[in-house]
C-alpha cells in the first residue's frame, strides 16, 4: 500500500489551491500588461479591476479555502444532534 491509500480521504482544496493562486498570478500580470498599455485590448480602468482582482484571488481565497479544509465537518446530516447525549 501506498502513503495516499494509508492518509485518507484527501480533500478537493488541497489541489485547488495552487491552481487558484497560480491563476491569480496571471490576473496580476494580465492587469499589468494592461495597465502599462502594452496591450490595447481594454481600458486601463478594467486593468485596474483586473489586477484587483487578481490580488484578491491570489491572496483571500486560498485563505478562505484553506479556512474551511481545516475546519471542523459538519456531522448535522450524519445524525449528530446538538439533543442527542450519545454524540450522534
Amino acid at each position: 500500500m501506498n502513503d495516499r491509500e494509508n492518509s485518507g480521504p484527501q480533500h478537493i482544496f488541497r489541489l485547488a489551491i495552487p491552481i487558484i493562486q497560480v491563476l491569480g498570478i496571471a490576473m496580476i500580470v494580465s492587469g499589468i500588461v494592461i495597465i502599462t498599455g502594452w496591450s490595447n485590448i481594454l481600458p486601463p480602468e478594467a486593468g485596474i479591476i483586473i489586477l484587483v482582482m487578481g490580488v484578491i484571488e491570489f491572496l483571500a481565497v486560498p485563505a478562505i479555502l484553506r479556512n474551511v479544509q481545516n475546519s471542523k465537518s459538519d456531522n448535522f446530516l450524519e445524525g449528530a444532534r446538538p439533543g442527542n447525549k450519545d454524540g450522534r
